[in-house]
């Protein structure tokens, strides 16, 4: 009986330190992509953390990826204007507005 409990104990102490657990140091230099860091939140979460390497478009070659897609997602890719860089910065989009 109590070995059972012990068992259980050790399971669950070493499946949680071998998981990814989210970033609780300072932003931005305790998150991976430092500087270029938007602090979207990912990072903060045990699930998120997980999946960061894939998702975050600052990290490796996110951006590129991200950039590819939205082609394939938006049947477009970025309109690159000098007099509104709009699309440059958020990317593909019909319209941006204000919320409060």
């Amino acid at each position: 009986q109590h070995y059972a409990v012990l068992l259980l104990a050790t399971a669950e102490a070493i499946s949680t330190s071998t998981a990814p657990r989210a970033i609780t140091g300072a932003w931005p230099q305790a998150f991976p992509a430092k500087d270029l860091c938007s602090n979207c939140g990912l990072c903060k979460t045990d699930t998120g953390i997980a999946s960061v390497t894939d998702s975050c478009a600052f990290i490796g070659d996110g951006m590129a990826r991200a950039e590819g897609l939205e082609e394939r997602v938006h049947g477009r890719s970025r309109v690159y204007d000098q007099s509104n860089l709009d699309e440059a910065y958020f990317g593909v989009h019909d319209e941006i507005l204000l919320a409060r």
